[in-house]
């Protein structure tokens, strides 16, 4: 009696987790398909609002009238994480002007910086 319960359980078990086998394998996906457009978007708004100072695209040259850091060089800089960036974008700094951004463009930017570390 005691071994058909553990099997009813197990059975019973595995029918859920097949059930959920296909909602769970589809979370990470729509997790990279939403990084991949903030990174498409992010390179837009870079291109937009960053690039009076910056250089936002690998394999361009930097500005001599501009001390800015180049996009490429704040993504491979040890340390730098999506966090950091975000929290960078977040916060109003004197060499910087003060473009207000919201959470999604922050989050977008940030991601579109550290895809330049390829």
């Amino acid at each position: 009696m005691r071994r058909c319960r553990v099997f009813l359980a197990g059975f019973a078990a595995g029918i859920i987790l097949m059930g959920l086998g296909p909602a769970a394998a589809a979370q990470p996906l729509a997790r990279a398909d939403a990084h991949v457009r903030d990174v498409s978007a992010g390179r837009r708004l870079a291109h937009a609002l960053c690039t009076h100072c910056h250089v936002v695209e690998a394999g361009k040259p930097a500005s001599a009238l501009t001390p800015a850091p180049v996009f490429p060089w704040i993504a491979k800089r040890p340390g730098t994480t999506e966090t950091s960036i975000t929290v960078w974008l977040s916060t109003s700094h004197p060499r910087m002007p003060n473009i207000l951004l919201s959470d999604a463009e922050i989050r977008q930017l940030s991601a579109y910086i550290i895809s330049l570390r390829k």
